[in-house]
């Protein structure tokens, strides 16, 4: 073969939707520090859990404000557990949320017993029409808000709230590793935070989370049956974890981040107990990152193309580290007009993937890669109401308050024997 050339056609991403924006005005115990005096290395910890969820995450969020004409008579209360304290607060009267924005309220305090971490989705009272409760509840995404719990196949919201356990069990102080690389001597912050984000993004605690379990406690989720290859179990009774079992871990690679390389064999951070490795962090793995786009998130995959080696003696080869959810098809041509398919698709999940050319042209040849995600986007765009909608007309034309579901957060504990993070609803 006289010349060989390669090249990619690579699916186009959009830029990041929705950002997680962290809020610190809660942290009445100083976790975090103070905006003053802030704990620096404890922030920059959290704010790239709340960088990578941002970086990932593609859905876009309308915005949140009572004074749009199109809600008139339109009021809320967003509503919250204080991680400082425990107890449900109701935040100011008719506070606007902008456009794919989502706050984070952090704090910590002594959890109890052996807990570690602590989180959910944030909830609300309103009052005013339909429009008005499905853009609080829903913030444009129509399968958020269906009106029946049992129908949503999707997930909103418009803040949450994390708490951190500052003492151990016998009133010592909880001792954390902030490192954003490495497994080091205390509770990994990282993969805490990580897991108890992953509860405020609905895993445990959204409809659409619950709507794929069915009565043998299986997971229906499309992408989480293609990254198991099989139904998930989940955790029994409280149903908000991915299920462990003495001999059996769910078996995945990690989603690459925070130093550990994409396609490291790990168990899935959404299982109720988590298991850590010497020198690395336990991070979101394809089974996680599956989770949520079961849930309804819109996930941006980043598309492994670096890996690529190519080998000529005595055929053409291929062979690559591929990316989550992302589907590959190597093509060959020899006048770059024609292309024909080299192999069959190869989805990607996390492994090493190769195809083999085994009748190359004898002069030249050209090869493409195209890649595909594996679960298109189908509806990341928020859907306002029509513009030809009066403010003085609403929708159903009956004015009522409603109060949100309080979610129950779910707590994130550490076993003394086997020192895995163990969590509970």
């Amino acid at each position: 073969m006289k010349y060989i050339a390669l090249y990619f056609i690579l699916l186009l991403q959009s830029a990041s939707a929705v950002n997680f924006r962290i809020d610190y005005s809660l942290d009445t115990n100083g976790f975090f520090g103070t905006d003053s005096n802030p704990d620096v290395e404890r922030r920059e910890a959290i704010e790239a859990v709340a960088d990578f969820f941002s970086e990932i995450i593609q859905d876009n969020f309308l915005e949140i404000d009572n004074s749009d004409s199109q809600f008139p008579q339109a009021s809320w209360t967003p509503r919250l557990f204080n991680p400082s304290t425990g107890a449900i607060i109701n935040l100011e009267d008719n506070l606007v949320i902008p456009a794919n924005e989502v706050i984070v309220f952090v704090g910590a305090r002594d959890l109890p017993n052996s807990v570690v971490g602590q989180a959910g989705p944030a909830f609300f009272s309103a009052s005013g029409f339909t429009p008005w409760f499905e853009r609080i509840r829903g913030r444009g995404q129509s399968e958020a808000d269906s009106g029946t719990a049992s129908d949503n196949t999707d997930f909103a919201l418009w803040g949450g709230q994390i708490a951190f356990d500052t003492l151990n069990a016998n009133g010592t102080v909880r001792n954390w590793n902030f490192s954003l690389t490495q497994n080091l001597s205390g509770i990994d912050f990282i993969t805490v935070a990580l897991h108890e984000f992953c509860h405020i993004l609905g895993i445990g605690t959204a409809d659409s989370w619950d709507n794929l379990i069915n009565s043998n406690d299986q997971f229906l989720g499309v992408a989480s049956v293609r990254s198991l290859g099989e139904n998930p179990p989940i955790q029994e009774v409280v149903r908000g974890h991915f299920a462990d079992f003495t001999n059996r871990r769910l078996n995945s690679v990690s989603f690459g981040s925070f130093g550990t390389p994409h396609g490291t064999f790990q168990a899935a951070i959404m299982r109720p107990s988590l298991s850590t490795t010497a020198g690395r962090l336990t991070v979101l793995s394809d089974l996680d990152l599956a989770g949520l786009i079961d849930v309804g998130w819109k996930i941006r995959v980043p598309v492994a193309v670096n890996g690529f080696v190519l080998t000529t003696t005595p055929q053409t080869s291929f062979s690559w580290l591929t990316s989550s959810f992302i589907n590959y098809q190597v093509e060959r041509s020899t006048d770059l007009v024609t292309y024909t398919n080299l192999g069959a698709e190869v989805a990607g999940n996390g492994s090493l993937a190769s195809i083999v050319d085994n009748a190359p042209p004898e002069d030249r040849a050209f090869y493409r890669v195209r890649t595909s995600p594996a679960f298109p986007e189908t509806d990341s765009s928020a859907v306002p109401i029509p513009s030809n909608l009066k403010a003085t007309d609403p929708i159903d034309g009956v004015y009522r308050k409603i109060d949100s579901k309080i979610i129950q957060p779910i707590e994130c504990a550490i076993c003394d024997e086997c020192k895995g993070h163990h969590h509970q609803k």
